[in-house]
């Protein structure tokens, strides 16, 4: 049986709500094109969640928050052989872990939204609680709120975060054999997810992670334009063995 290709996307959207930019999300996403979605800030308000199943994407999963800001959400795309065994949500609505089999994988998905404060000893908490539970591969993405590199991943050179708590933060993911894919294939590329005004400068703040053992699956990533968002989504093509779509 040839591998099947799976396509992941990471996307911070910028509120979710309006129909008409939900639209527009969702031809990016088919286009990309992406089986597997990780959203950031979709902005839903209270429980009332639009209906998104006529996307394509029929399985879904929400962090929430008490006000229409931050939320997370994964979906899957209904070809997609996912089922799910546990689902942990924050109630401050910034990161989703979601576990279960893809297939006959066990697999490990974390979503995540850091904070702009604090956002390394975040990021640490995180992924600490997330290699006690994690099972099989594991894949972590979402906006980080930082770069890891200033001088590839800053269009200044330039970081808000200092050098040795990024330092700590890229020990703490080495330790976990975690790999950021975009980087992986595109070694000493510069290209950004995210304008920031106030700083008149591009960074890549969005990522999608894997362990180093899975990286002979990646087929390719790519960063696409800013448009519908003040960030760009992120895609990553992993081929997976032994799976077939339903």
């Amino acid at each position: 049986m040839d591998p099947l290709t799976l396509h992941i996307a990471s996307f911070n959207v910028q509120g979710c709500n309006n129909p008409i930019k939900r639209s527009r999300i969702f031809q990016i996403l088919r286009r990309g094109p992406a089986d597997i979605i990780l959203l950031q800030e979709t902005h839903f308000k209270g429980q009332r969640i639009p209906s998104m199943v006529r996307s394509g994407f029929t399985q879904w999963f929400h962090s929430s928050y008490s006000k229409s800001s931050r939320w997370v959400s994964i979906g899957m795309h209904k070809n997609v052989p996912f089922t799910a065994s546990s689902v942990m949500t924050d109630p401050e609505g910034r990161y989703l872990y979601l576990s279960g089999k893809l297939g006959t994988t066990d697999v490990t998905i974390c979503n995540v939204y850091a904070p702009n404060k604090g956002t390394v000893v975040w990021l640490k908490k995180i992924l600490a609680d997330i290699s006690a539970i994690s099972t099989g591969m594991l894949i972590f993405g979402g906006d980080l709120n930082l770069v890891l590199n200033s001088l590839l991943d800053s269009s200044s050179g330039k970081s808000a975060i200092s050098f040795n708590a990024l330092g700590r933060l890229q020990g703490t993911l080495r330790n976990l054999c975690l790999s950021d894919l975009w980087r992986s294939k595109h070694a000493g590329t510069k290209d950004f997810t995210f304008y920031s005004n106030p700083h008149r400068s591009y960074q890549r703040l969005d990522y999608i992670f894997i362990q180093d053992r899975y990286i002979p699956l990646v087929r390719n990533t790519s960063i696409q334009n800013i448009t519908v968002s003040d960030h760009a989504p992120v895609f990553v093509s992993l081929d997976f063995p032994g799976i077939s779509r339903r």
